[in-house]
């Protein structure tokens, strides 16, 4: 690809629809709320480390993750794998170093990882 193609694709993720602030909170409005009994275990979390911790007693530990949880985790990968493409296109645009094979590898891994993120982030919102 020409410089002129990263650049172009730097200009375009650097809008202000796709800064990073403006995704987070475009998430904010889709991701499930907190429930009563997450708030009341955060609220207790000392308690329920202390439980843990003296007697082994799991049992008030959520033992697979709440679908707010798995959102979160998934609202992070898309997050950081788009810094990661934008990082990666301001460096081919700068012109700072050459580019081959490898750069368009990280750049397609990237996008890649932010796309699989939100589809699995967009099914869970659908349950």
């Amino acid at each position: 690809p020409s410089l002129e193609q990263p650049r172009e694709a730097a200009s375009i993720m650097g809008t202000r629809e796709l800064d990073e602030a403006n995704l987070a909170a475009l998430f904010d409005v889709v991701t499930e709320k907190q429930s009563a009994t997450e708030k009341a275990m955060n609220s207790a979390a000392f308690v329920v480390y202390y439980e843990e911790a003296r007697y082994g007693d799991t049992r008030l530990e959520p033992q697979t993750p709440g679908v707010r949880a798995q959102q979160n985790g998934f609202r992070r990968d898309v997050l950081r794998s788009l810094d990661d493409l934008k990082a990666e296109l301001r460096l081919l645009a700068s012109g700072g170093a050459e580019q081959d094979v490898e750069d368009l590898d990280d750049l397609r891994r990237y996008a890649d990882a932010a796309s699989r993120a939100l589809g699995d982030y967009l099914a869970l919102s659908k349950k």
